[in-house]
């Protein structure tokens, strides 16, 4: 047995009466999630449901709450052989209600359900029954026997509805958002006798004794409509045609108004509405309005589309829908985002729906955490979850649908997930950088949240990293292989050398991978533990030393250098030799640490006389391990000559040294132009002593080609020509 959680929203179902002014009615809810699992329902629940005899406690009529699967939050109630429960809500007329609720039936069995028209004991008048069979197969009476056959889903969650349209003398029967059969209310289960145009209650059943039927989210709606609405004809058409509508008028704006299931009417312009608008069926406003005091009722099971920038709104003039009446938008209807001008999905939009699609190529907007528990379809644009989260599925007999072509998700994408060969998440991190991530051979049941985030990570310090990482989260998944994807225009570095690293509050590499760098993926096998990843060069050099240079100053030599970046650099030793591979250590300067800004460091050796010398530094991290930097020399001697001398070694790849000779002291720069003049960078610009100055230039950041090198100082002028080939 396996205990299912929610792990994002479920319904807020408390035992309650709600009325919309005017509009649709939330009679009653219930998600049975108030109740204690292990318990009789009726026992627990003081009259709200109440057993077939009125007999709560009773050992063969009265239900319990179970926490074995539920559709949302953590119960449901389960339905066996003779337990017999009732929702008996008061009779409603003269309007239309809907019943729903979510059934989960386990593989190899059954279940069944009533509807009532009336149940006063020892009055008794059914409307409808449905017989849920154990090979996923079923059969409804209304208005006669098998006036319908149908298949469902076992051994996961699906939705039934049963609509009751006491005005038109109309029945439905859906599952699955599909409608199965409909027919004359007023015929009763059998056809005969003719029934009273009424709804009074549900009725849940264990006939046989391989029942096994779970209930979650159990809601009935109702809407009042006028005895003179006007309805669609079952194809539709635009909303300003005559031939839209049943007797071929335009609605007057007072009148109440149904579109019918299956039929699609489009506005053509904004329309104002004081009476009701009841889409059972399909609406699609496009950039157009629906205004005026009227209440507007999207039903379960219908389809608004909406191309609205404002998308849709609970209230205010925003949005597609403006009526200043009530809106009702059901959590079981299909939301649509059709829009050519970029979108917000409004907060209209329910936190738990059974279907969103997104078909906006400039990219819809989530403005809170949205959960799908049916479909989720991304046919075309960016969804932008910012920091809201996107769910789909409720739990793991609930996985939802996706359906994704050209459409990715931008920020947070959390899915439940159940042991599967293979698992898409379409992350992106931005409307043109589309970097999914695909599980593969999924043991283990939970959730599963993926999300692709753009610039390198903000703990890494070395530049030779992919400009971007993805952050993985999970409950409940034992062991997963991972594809990651990524784009040639977020590599920095050779991305032939690349490892794959995950964090765990260092960066360590991960192996052994898969990398394939003609299809920008790297995959991995059996990960059982999750967190940030990325890649990049494997062992990077700890500190990247941009420029060494020196400078005689009177009797003393000033070594200056520049880091670009830093990783745990613990400090220098200076060291300096007079003779060629005998070299002592002279002093010591404290490294940055961890930094990926330029640092400057300099050194002054004063204890020297005339000759020539060669200086290094060597560098140390915080572990001990070193490396040496690139060797410069000086000539201590008098100089009186001011000259600019030939880099060495020319070419070169990527760092060469140039010498200068300044024979009195000044302000001095050294500069660096590309072949069109234009600047590439200063490398000295000081005020420097009198004598010969070693400069020690990298150019790892720069293309191959031929750069010129000029001097300014005391009024004085050279350049040179160097050439960098890579």
């Amino acid at each position: 047995m396996q205990k299912i959680y929610i792990f994002y929203l479920s319904f807020i179902l408390t035992i309650l009466f709600t009325t919309l002014a005017l509009s649709q009615t939330i009679v009653f809810q219930d998600n049975f999630d108030t109740y204690t699992a292990g318990q009789q329902i009726a026992c627990q629940s003081a009259g709200i449901w109440q057993t077939w005899t009125n007999n709560p406690c009773s050992a063969t009529e009265d239900a319990y709450i179970s926490n074995v699967y539920s559709f949302s939050g953590t119960n449901s109630i389960l339905i066996k052989q003779n337990n017999d429960v009732v929702r008996d809500h008061g009779l409603l007329l003269n309007g239309v209600a809907e019943i729903n609720f979510q059934v989960f039936i386990p593989a190899g069995k059954a279940g069944y359900f009533n509807t009532l028209a009336n149940f006063a004991p020892p009055t008794y008048v059914w409307a409808m029954q449905v017989f849920f069979n154990s090979p996923g197969t079923g059969t409804l009476d209304a208005a006669g026997a098998n006036a319908a056959a149908f298949s469902y889903p076992q051994n996961m969650w699906f939705p039934v509805k049963v609509v009751a349209d006491l005005v038109a003398d109309r029945g439905e029967f859906w599952i699955n958002g599909s409608l199965i059969h409909s027919w004359q209310y007023s015929k009763g289960t059998f056809g005969s006798p003719t029934i009273a145009m009424s709804l009074d209650g549900t009725d849940f059943y264990g006939y046989t004794i391989n029942d096994e039927m779970y209930i979650d989210d159990y809601n009935i709606v109702y809407t009042p409509i006028a005895s003179n609405k006007i309805s669609s004809t079952t194809t539709g058409g635009n909303w300003s045609s005559g031939s839209t509508w049943v007797g071929e008028s335009i609605p007057d704006q007072n009148r109440d108004v149904e579109i019918v299931a299956g039929a699609t009417v489009t506005l053509t312009a904004n329309t104002n509405r004081n009476g009701r608008t009841i889409v059972n069926g399909n609406l699609d406003c496009g950039i157009f309005n629906i205004t005026g005091t009227g209440h507007f009722v999207l039903s379960a099971y219908a389809t608004l589309r909406t191309a609205s920038s404002a998308g849709i709104n609970s209230t205010g003039a925003l949005g597609n829908i403006q009526v200043t009446g009530s809106r009702t938008f059901n959590q079981y209807a299909n939301y649509v985002y059709n829009g050519t001008n970029t979108q917000v999905t409004g907060d209209g939009l329910p936190q738990s729906v059974k279907s969103l699609s997104i078909n906006n190529s400039t990219g819809v907007t989530l403005i809170n955490n949205t959960s799908v528990f049916g479909t989720l379809n991304l046919n075309n644009g960016n969804l932008f979850t910012n920091s809201n989260i996107l769910s789909l599925g409720t739990s793991v007999t609930n996985l939802g649908v996706l359906n994704s072509s050209f459409g990715s998700v931008v920020g947070n994408f959390n899915r439940w997930i159940s042991n599967s060969s293979s698992i898409l998440f379409p992350v992106g991190t931005s409307p043109t950088k589309y970097t999914p991530v695909t599980l593969g051979n999924v043991v283990g049941s939970g959730t599963f949240s993926v999300s692709a985030i753009a610039g390198i990570h903000p703990t890494i310090l070395n530049p030779n990293f992919l400009q971007m990482y993805w952050k993985l989260t999970s409950f409940g998944i034992t062991s997963t292989d991972i594809t990651f994807n990524y784009l040639d225009s977020d590599v920095v570095g050779d991305e032939n050398q690349y490892s794959l690293f995950k964090y765990d509050g260092n960066w360590l590499p991960y192996s052994p991978i898969t990398l394939n760098t003609t299809a920008n993926t790297v995959t991995i096998v059996g990960v059982s533990s999750f967190s940030d990843w990325t890649l990049g060069i494997d062992d990077p050099l700890p500190v990247e030393l941009s420029l060494f240079s020196a400078t005689t100053i009177g009797s003393t030599v000033k070594l200056s250098w520049q880091t670009a970046t830093e990783i745990n650099n613990y400090g220098f030793d200076v060291e300096r030799s007079a003779v060629k591979g005998n070299w002592e250590k002279i002093g010591f300067v404290n490294g940055n640490g961890n930094s990926n800004s330029a640092k400057n460091y300099s050194f002054i050796d004063d204890k020297i006389s005339a000759g020539k010398y060669s200086y290094r530094l060597k560098q140390i991290d915080n572990d001990g391990q070193f490396e040496y930097s690139k060797i410069i020399e000086v000539d201590f001697n008098c100089v009186n000559k001011f000259e600019l001398s030939q880099n060495f070694p020319n070419p070169f790849n990527p760092t060469t040294t140039i010498n200068f000779n300044l024979p009195q002291a000044g302000m001095v720069r050294l500069t660096l132009y590309n072949i069109l003049g234009q600047e590439i960078r200063k490398l000295v610009n000081e005020y420097s002593e009198a004598g010969t100055h070693t400069v020690n230039f990298n150019a790892n950041d720069l293309n191959s080609g031929m750069y010129i090198y000029k001097i300014e100082a005391n009024g004085l002028t050279q350049t040179r020509k160097m050439t960098l080939a890579k």
